[in-house]
């Protein structure tokens, strides 16, 4: 989270947030309903299915349910390739699994151009609703599960250190969440839905998050060597892309930190300035820097700065503007936030030896920087 050089009490929230005032509603009112949505297609060979499950975690307590013997629930969104007319996609090999937690106070399918493009790819996408911490949670028979207000609204009014410590919860929550979802797809196989049954290669698993969906991605890493690759879209804390739990838990998976203006601290087009906040931002530089470094599996950090591109450019939010006619720029976008999100993985995943990440950088605005122990080189 970026909050804490910002000063404000919505700043020190701001990083796990991902703007959590502007959440799915907000969204949901900057599209006129007067006017016909041209959202961008797939841009891969497979057609996408799409189903959603409910599942029931025995094993853990709901404790913001109203009913105290509430076990924990997950709405899961799978995006997969598929094609008209058939049962299964027209592939011999099983697909990569990843696994998606979106940001707080948002839903899965508010990110659904780049999960459905990256089901068009050939990958399977688990994208998680965590109940309780988002505006808009409903079960697949469309009974609503309330965000958790009353909790949220008594950490706010404790000031800082209760914000932190209840986003530090949450992540904890939002991890085991994600475990529980890669132990019922492995009991399954995919067998509840007919399209994927002994389709998932549960070899090849992958999760990505964004905003505190990045950093709960980043603890279940810490916790779960079932994942092979890790990304963090744009969440930090003090510059760090992971939070500290005190449990000497460490990384090593290959990781990426794919970040824009709001959690980029110092760049060519963001220079130190001369004044008292130099020597916090350098140090905060410096920790990222240096966190990164030290993923055993290396690193990618890479940073958009074009115009435009913000923290809910990771989402489906500038396509629903502009009278539901998304312009040049935010398709551009979009098509970074596709490329480089699907070139990690096709790297860790699907065997690619030359992705968007070993080539020149799709735009003069985009930095793509690669962490070994010990060695950084900026492209």
């Amino acid at each position: 989270m970026t909050g804490a050089r910002r000063g404000t009490l919505r700043g020190v929230t701001i990083g796990l947030l991902g703007a959590a005032a502007a959440g799915s509603g907000a969204a949901a009112q900057e599209r006129p309903e007067s006017h016909p949505i041209s959202m961008p297609l797939p841009t891969g060979s497979h057609a996408v299915g799409r189903t959603v499950l409910l599942l029931t975690d025995s094993a853990r307590r709901e404790p913001f349910a109203s009913d105290p013997a509430a076990r924990r629930e997950v709405v899961v969104y799978l995006w997969y390739p598929s094609r008209p007319g058939a049962r299964t996609a027209p592939s011999r090999q099983p697909f990569p699994l990843l696994v998606f937690s979106p940001g707080f106070e948002e839903t899965a399918q508010a990110y659904t151009t780049v999960l459905e493009d990256l089901a068009s790819h050939g990958y399977v996408v688990a994208a998680i609703d965590h109940p309780y911490d988002a505006l808009d949670v409903a079960t697949p028979t469309g009974r609503p599960i309330p965000f958790a207000r009353h909790a949220w609204e008594t950490a706010v009014g404790a000031g800082p250190d209760s914000i932190i410590g209840y986003f530090k919860a949450r992540v904890e929550v939002w991890a085991a969440d994600s475990r529980f979802v890669l132990d019922a797809l492995a009991r399954r196989d995919g067998r509840r839905v007919p399209d994927l049954a002994g389709r998932i290669d549960l070899g090849r698993i992958g999760a990505f998050g964004h905003s505190m969906g990045g950093l709960a991605t980043a603890r279940l890493c810490q916790l779960d060597r079932r994942v092979r690759a890790c990304m963090n879209q744009d969440s930090d804390y003090r510059g760090v892309p992971l939070l500290d739990f005190g449990d000497a838990a460490t990384l090593s998976q290959p990781f990426m930190f794919f970040a824009s203006d709001h959690s980029l601290i110092v760049t060519r087009r963001k220079p130190v300035p001369a004044n008292a906040d130099s020597i916090k931002l350098r140090r905060q530089q410096a920790s990222q820097d240096s966190t990164l470094r030290h993923f055993r599996g290396g690193s990618y950090r890479v940073g958009v700065e074009t115009p435009g591109f913000n923290h809910r450019s990771f989402m489906d939010t500038p396509m629903l503007r502009d009278s539901g006619q998304p312009s040049a720029q935010a398709r551009r976008n979009l098509t970074i936030v596709r490329t480089y999100t699907r070139a990690f993985f096709d790297r860790y995943l699907g065997g690619a030896r030359s992705t968007a990440l070993d080539a020149a950088p799709l735009d003069s605005a985009v930095t793509v920087d690669r962490f070994a122990p010990d060695t950084v080189r900026r492209d």
